[in-house]
């Protein structure tokens, strides 16, 4: 037969019922410690996960917003350049006279007996009319009319012609 030795002290015997429960009580305080960090770190995981997903969705709408920025930018140039277009031609359209309109009131200055070789308006608005007259009779009544008319600064340039031919000249004038 065998005789067992147990040099190791028996810890069951050797402890006193005070120390035997306060060692129960610390392995539950131990097992609820061990419990709550376990929870901590699997909430703190969830969280981590939740802020990734968030992240990752936050960048996929950051990417969209910056495309879809570009493309009003696009239209924001073009829609831009339309409106300064309109506004030129606005411009143009309130700037411009009515040819025909100014042309008919020239027609009832001019006398009878002139006749109108030609017409042009520049940029300034100088209107400049190439006319003949057979008489310089017909010169004098033109001048009168376009003086007492609604036009200024009536000039006379390259005057030609004698009595038989009749002359030609340049009248330049503005509103």
């Amino acid at each position: 037969m065998a005789i067992e030795i147990n040099l190791l002290p028996d810890k069951k015997k050797d402890l006193s019922p005070d120390v035997e429960s306060g060692l129960i009580r610390v392995r539950k305080v131990a097992v609820i410690v061990l419990f709550l960090v376990l929870m901590v770190a699997g909430g703190t995981f969830a969280y981590g996960q939740a802020l990734l997903a968030q992240k990752s969705s936050l960048e996929t709408k950051i990417e969209n917003l910056g495309k879809a920025i570009t493309s009003l930018k696009e239209k924001e140039i073009v829609l831009v350049l339309l409106k300064e277009k309109v506004a030129g031609i606005k411009t143009v359209l309130g700037v411009r006279r009515d040819i025909s309109k100014e042309m008919s009131f020239i027609q009832t200055l001019v006398p009878v007996d002139a006749q109108i070789l030609g017409f042009d308006i520049d940029n300034k608005g100088l209107y400049k009319l190439d006319l003949k007259t057979k008489d310089s009779g017909g010169l004098d009544t033109l001048i009168a009319a376009f003086k007492n008319s609604k036009y200024k600064n009536v000039v006379i340039n390259d005057l030609s012609g004698n009595v038989s031919e009749g002359y030609k000249f340049k009248l330049t004038f503005n509103i």
